[in-house]
């Protein structure tokens, strides 16, 4: 499975109204950091199957709701549980520190 792009009003419906782990990585189509993450999203999404939902949202074509979250960098990961942001993570991450980052924070 991939993450799931979604666009502002989509964003803020499932981050609030979820109280399983959210992972959702801001963009940006230019990055280079962004060309070589966006792999390792869909590996997150794979290996954390029903533990988090993975979303991915465009930071140009949604610049109100980055500029809400303060994003300034592409790609900036954040993961929320409840509306309440837990962690966030700027630019390229390895996948296995992004997985053992996720698991300190679904298995505190």
């Amino acid at each position: 499975m991939a993450a799931i792009e979604v666009n502002d009003i989509e964003m803020e419906s499932m981050v609030v109204s979820n109280n399983r782990l959210v992972l959702a990585c801001f963009w940006a189509p230019l990055s280079a950091q962004w060309m070589r993450f966006r792999s390792i999203l869909d590996e997150i999404d794979l290996a954390l199957g029903d533990k988090a939902l993975v979303l991915k949202m465009n930071s140009l074509e949604n610049p109100t709701y980055c500029k809400h979250l303060a994003i300034y960098e592409s790609p900036t990961t954040i993961a929320f549980r409840d509306g309440e942001e837990l962690g966030r993570w700027k630019g390229h991450r390895p996948l296995l520190k992004m997985l053992k980052d996720l698991d300190e924070i679904i298995n505190p």
